[in-house]
């Protein structure tokens, strides 16, 4: 926190640095009618991480929340947590604020073990990928990086992968929308095509052929 100004003017500065995994949860719970798949895509170019801004009422009372919370070791441990999760998303409202968090969540970092899990599922949507397989590319233990993955997208690597498959073959069907249904079903790792029939279904609500008439 600084002080500093002028002897016309003074204002007070408030620096936040939020974590990574409270971007991450911001961005998917508040996500403007994206995926949050597309929200963590790894290729993307991302510069700015970093917003300044002008904070009115609602995100000043959220932080002196937050600051009395820090006064008691047990309102510290329950409360101050939760009133963080406020912060990010006042914060994350804020244009500035949600570009640049979104630029901090696809910023390329290979040592970052949820991004190579993602890239590695996406350069092998066609083979059998287990979270045993997952945890072995990025070093981790099973537990260890499944408790990572969840804590960082919200869900769990086997949900995630089958997301991807499934907006992978929806956007095939939409490029190729006479690509053979049992081919598509292969192109994404899914090996028995009534299988993948019926997952898609579930997911969208049409079959995987209705789908690709109606997006003609």
């Amino acid at each position: 926190m600084a002080l500093g100004g002028s002897r016309f003017r003074r204002h007070l500065a408030l620096s936040i640095e939020i974590p990574i995994d409270y971007a991450r949860r911001a961005a998917k719970d508040v996500r403007d009618g994206c995926s949050f798949t597309q929200v963590i895509a790894p290729d993307s170019d991302a510069e700015q991480h970093a917003a300044t801004f002008s904070y009115g009422k609602e995100l000043r009372c959220a932080l002196a929340r937050f600051v009395h919370a820090l006064d008691s070791e047990e309102d510290r441990r329950v409360l101050a947590p939760l009133y963080f999760e406020e912060i990010t998303h006042l914060v994350y409202r804020l244009p500035v604020g949600r570009r640049a968090m979104i630029n901090s969540i696809n910023v390329r970092k290979e040592d970052d073990p949820i991004h190579r899990a993602v890239r590695y599922m996406r350069s092998n949507l066609t083979d059998s990928i287990g979270v045993t397989d997952l945890a072995r590319e990025v070093s981790l233990s099973q537990s260890a990086f499944s408790h990572l993955f969840r804590s960082s997208t919200g869900t769990t690597p086997y949900q995630y992968l089958k997301n991807v498959r499934l907006d992978t073959a929806k956007t095939m069907l939409v490029n190729e929308p006479s690509m053979a249904v049992a081919d598509v079903a292969q192109a994404v790792g899914y090996h028995n095509p009534s299988h993948f029939i019926s997952e898609f279904k579930r997911k969208y609500r049409v079959t995987p052929r209705e789908f690709a008439r109606i997006s003609r």
